[in-house]
């Protein structure tokens, strides 16, 4: 099982880069929508998913298993049900034509993969509308570099809250056998 702490430590850079990137992008940076066989496209966006500090290039177990938890919780359904409610996709065709089940079809179509030898995670879709794909492929994104931030600040100031009630503890503790004295 890996640590808490790597996956942290993996993903540092990966905010970092995400809020010095354009909104409509997801340093996820967006690659353009080309062209694929029938007239239709590809949607893709890249997550950079830095190494921790000490983590070698080459084979790391702990950094390959961080990096594949992370590409199962980019295809949990938290992350696109929460990407199904937004306005802005909810309301695009390319959703609206999968009426019957549009979280069933973009758990089908939504290609995630580690790319090899590379610290980045592609997002990619296929279908008909071009710009709705990179919509909808920069909102799975977005959504999931604020969820997984959010857990991990959730996490760290829970950590903080219980180290600041351990200094506490020990403070009064160090006065009483002050006083003791």
């Amino acid at each position: 099982m890996v640590c808490r702490a790597s996956i942290a430590a993996c993903l540092v850079a990966l905010f970092a880069t995400v809020a010095a990137t354009p909104a409509h992008t997801a340093e996820p940076v967006a690659e353009p929508t080309p062209a694929v066989a029938n007239g239709a496209h590809e949607a893709v966006a890249w997550i950079r998913v830095t190494r921790p500090a000490g983590s070698e290039e080459g084979h790391d177990e702990q950094y390959d298993s961080a990096r594949q938890n992370l590409i199962e919780r980019l295809n949990s359904p938290v992350i696109l049900v929460s990407v199904l409610r937004e306005p802005d996709i909810v309301n695009l065709k390319t959703i609206r034509n999968e009426e019957a089940d549009p979280m069933a079809w973009l758990v089908a179509a939504l290609d995630v993969t580690a790319q090899e030898k590379t610290d980045l995670i592609r997002v990619g879709l296929r279908g008909e509308r071009a710009d709705e794909l990179q919509q909808i492929v920069d909102a799975v994104a977005q959504t999931f570099i604020t969820d997984v931030v959010e857990s991990e600040k959730i996490a760290l100031l829970a950590r903080r809250d219980q180290l600041e009630k351990k200094l506490e503890e020990l403070q009064t503790e160090l006065r009483a056998k002050q006083q003791a004295r």
